[in-house]
């Protein structure tokens, strides 16, 4: 019995010897955090840090200069920020016997210091902390940040906001670069003093980055990645008029070239639903290709006064459209309510060869390529409206006209855009501008 209580002490000396040299570590560490933060170009002031054995308190005002602001979201700075930012951020850091393992949790929340940021947030959020976080990992490995927006329940001059708490979380790897991203919302409620009511359900975000940026990079990186979309609904209401959006669920790829994007995405859409016109089953498969990569970044980076702003974008659309970007759609498909199909793929692309860089937007009709065909289990009219009289006028013109043919069961049109005439001929001989005159 003896040898055993000698044991314990031994033991207990390493563990409590550990835990003691971890709550040293963990101020080590917390400096480090501040270093970084100096690093990317803010200001830290007024840090106290109590050490404890298991767990420890620290607090810090994190200053963001009106620059550092405008830089970070490309404003001019008649337009950015009218102030430097002061944020008090306020932690507790456990540390206890998973710190042996190098493992760590930390959590605090962050609050607005200075007007006009602290009054603004205020009137949204009833409280100048809106923003929690959770923190845990190992420490020199992975990490996962979770950022807790409180919810709002306001009512103004008749208007009411109901906003459920929303979740932005981040993977952040050794390396301190972020290599995934997510944001959460359960629902949006607004209903306005006129009548309308719009409700926005379960809204989930999710990147993934194949090459980890840096953390003042997220609003601007173009690196490989992948997305992920889901919405569980969107309602409408405006007096007896209603829409109704089902299910709505996104898969994104962007590959990032040397100089080019391309972005692959498949998406489906349960239903539509607009008074009796009812349509389902979405499927929507596009790929975009040829995009210019300096274009992009010359938009994401544009600043200054709205004059300049627009001089760089219409630099960059020069830029886009000399790369001669494609849209294509492999599929367009959905259902109507009795279960009938439409199935449709297209593809549209910019020829800039011969294009007038000085009238650019004006010429655009005479450089895009546009082709595509559209095939339906019914006729254009029995597929829109159903059964009754309404299908009749639209298959007048749209079968009888010649623009749709009936083909083994199904009413198929293929359509060619025209440059030279800027007219879209279908089936080879059909004008559009003849059709509608």
């Amino acid at each position: 019995m003896k040898k055993l209580l000698i044991v314990l002490v031994i033991i207990a000396g390493v563990v409590f010897g550990g835990l003691k040299f971890n709550a040293n570590k963990v101020e080590e560490k917390y400096n480090e955090a501040l270093n970084l933060i100096k690093a990317n170009g803010m200001e830290v002031k007024n840090s106290v840090f109590e050490g404890g054995l298991l767990k420890s308190h620290a607090n810090y005002d994190v200053v963001l200069s009106k620059n550092y602001i405008n830089e970070l979201v490309s404003l001019g700075e008649e337009y950015g920020a009218p102030e430097d930012l002061m944020i008090k951020i306020d932690m507790n850091i456990s540390h206890g016997f998973d710190s042996l393992l190098g493992k760590f949790e930390v959590a605090g929340d962050a609050e607005f210091l200075n007007d006009p940021y602290k009054n603004f947030i205020k009137e949204i959020f009833d409280t100048t902390r809106p923003i929690k976080f959770h923190a845990d990992g190992a420490s020199g490995g992975d990490k996962k940040f979770v950022f807790e927006l409180v919810g709002v329940q306001k009512e103004q001059d008749g208007n009411k906001l109901n906003l459920a708490k929303s979740f932005l979380n981040f993977d952040i790897n050794g390396e301190k670069k972020i290599t995934g991203a997510t944001f959460v919302n359960d629902f949006i409620d607004f209903a306005s003093r006129q009548g309308v009511a719009i409700k926005i359900k379960n809204i989930d975000y999710d990147v993934k980055y194949e090459t980890p940026i840096e953390p003042k990079m997220i609003s601007k990186a173009l690196v490989n990645s992948t997305y992920k979309f889901e919405l569980g609904g969107i309602d409408v209401i405006s007096g007896a008029e209603a829409l109704q959006i089902g299910k709505i669920a996104s898969d994104s790829k962007l590959t990032v070239l040397s100089d080019t994007l391309t972005q692959d995405d498949t998406s489906t859409i349960e239903k539509i639903k607009y008074g009796k016109y009812e349509f389902k089953d979405f499927l929507i498969k596009t790929k975009f290709s040829n995009l210019d990569k300096g274009a992009f970044e010359d938009i994401i980076n544009a600043k200054g006064e709205p004059e300049a702003q627009l001089a760089a974008i219409m630099q960059a659309l020069d830029k886009f459209i000399k790369r001669a970007p494609k849209l294509t759609f492999d599929n367009l498909n959905f259902k109507n309510a009795a279960g009938k199909s439409y199935v449709s793929n297209f593809e549209i692309s910019i020829d800039p060869d011969g294009i007038d860089t000085q009238n650019l937007l004006e010429n655009i009709p005479t450089a895009i390529n546009f082709s595509g065909k559209i095939e339906l289990d019914a006729t254009p009219g029995e597929f829109i409206f159903g059964s009754g009289e309404e299908k009749e006028g639209i298959n007048a013109m749209l079968v009888n006209g010649g623009l749709f043919k009936e083909n083994g069961g199904k009413y198929v049109t293929i359509f060619k855009y025209n440059k030279r005439t800027q007219d879209l001929i279908f089936n080879e001989n059909l004008s559009l501008k003849s059709l509608l005159q």
